[in-house]
C-alpha cells in the first residue's frame, strides 16, 4: 500500500472519530437539557392509602420549575386529578398542568400543585364531589372526601414539602367545583383560596342559597367562571350568578372574581385556558 493511500485511509478516519466525536457530544447535550426540563418538571405519583376512603388513591405532586426542598411554596389541591396531567388517563383531554406550571413560573410565580384522583366516575364521583344529598342521585359524602383531604392527605404532603401558610387553595370544575366551594365553607380554616370552574351548583341547590354562602370568611379568595351557554336545560350560568351575587356581599371586592364567558363550554380545554388567570388572581 503507498504511503499516499495509507494517508488518505488515516485522514478518513480522523474525519470519522473526529465526526463521531462531535455527534456524541451533542447527543449527550441534548441529553442533559432533557434531564433538566424533567428536573424543571417534576411529577411525583403517590398511591395514597387511606383509612378514611378504606382505599388507596392516586396522587400526583407537580413541583415547579427549579423546586428546592429548603423554600417554601403556595400549594393549590385539585379535583379529578386524572384529567390534569396524562392523555391516557383523562376522559376528554387534559389542563396541561406541567406546561401551565413553566407559564406561571415564567410569570414570576411557583407553586406546588397536588392533583387528587376522583373515585371514578358516575356514582362513586358523585358521591364524594358533593356535600348535600341530592334527590334521586348518589350523592352527600363529601364530609368523607373532605376529611381524607383535611386528616390524612394534606398533613401528609405538607409535612413533605413546605408550604407557605395561608396560601392553600383548592381548585375543581364541574362536581369538583361543587365540592371545591363546599370545602372552602365547611374548612375555612383549611382552605382559603378557591377556583370554582363551571360548579354544578344544580346538584346541591343548598349551596346557592344566602344561609351556606354566607359562612364564607372575608380572608378567602374565590374565583368563579362558567359558559354562558353550559348546562343544556340547566341554568348553570344563572346558578354562578346568584352565588356571585349572594358572595359580592360577604367579600371584599378583590377577593372575588367571577365571569360568564360566551364561548366557555363544560370541557377541558375551557378550564385548561382559564386555569393561570385563575391562579395568578388568587396567589398574587
Amino acid at each position: 500500500m503507498s504511503k499516499l493511500k495509507l494517508k488518505s485511509i488515516l485522514k478518513g478516519f480522523s474525519n470519522l472519530k473526529s465526526s463521531f466525536l462531535v455527534k456524541t457530544i451533542i447527543r449527550i447535550f441534548i441529553l442533559f437539557l432533557f434531564a433538566q426540563h424533567l428536573d424543571a418538571q417534576q411529577i411525583i405519583h403517590h398511591n395514597f392509602k387511606s383509612e378514611v376512603l378504606k382505599e388507596n388513591r392516586d396522587i400526583w405532586v407537580c413541583l415547579p420549575p427549579n423546586f428546592q426542598t429548603d423554600q417554601k411554596y403556595p400549594i393549590l389541591y385539585m379535583m379529578d386529578g386524572q384529567n390534569l396531567l396524562y392523555d391516557s388517563l383523562a376522559y376528554a383531554g387534559t389542563w396541561k398542568i406541567p406546561s401551565k406550571l413553566q407559564e406561571l413560573h415564567e410569570a414570576g410565580l411557583d407553586l406546588i400543585i397536588v392533583a387528587v384522583a376522583n373515585a371514578g366516575s358516575g356514582r362513586r364521583r358523585s358521591q364524594e364531589y358533593s356535600w348535600f344529598k341530592s334527590d334521586g342521585n348518589p350523592s352527600g359524602k363529601g364530609s368523607d372526601f373532605l376529611s381524607f383531604m383535611c386528616k390524612e392527605l394534606i398533613p401528609k404532603l405538607e409535612s413533605t414539602y413546605k408550604t407557605i401558610p395561608g396560601k392553600r387553595g383548592i381548585m375543581g370544575s364541574s362536581l369538583g367545583g361543587l365540592i371545591s366551594i363546599q370545602a372552602l365553607i365547611e374548612h375555612p380554616d383549611i382552605f382559603q383560596l378557591g377556583g370554582i370552574f363551571s360548579a354544578s351548583f344544580w346538584f346541591n341547590p343548598e349551596s346557592m342559597e344566602e344561609s351556606y354562602l354566607s359562612r364564607i370568611q372575608k380572608n378567602q379568595k374565590l374565583y368563579l367562571i362558567i359558559g354562558e351557554n353550559e348546562g343544556g336545560g340547566i341554568p348553570m350560568a344563572n346558578d354562578q350568578r346568584k352565588a356571585s351575587a349572594i358572595l359580592n356581599n360577604y367579600l371584599p371586592k378583590d377577593h372575588i372574581h367571577a365571569e360568564v364567558f360566551s364561548d366557555g363550554e363544560h370541557k377541558e380545554w375551557f378550564w385548561a385556558r382559564e386555569f393561570v388567570p385563575a391562579v395568578k388572581f388568587l396567589y398574587n
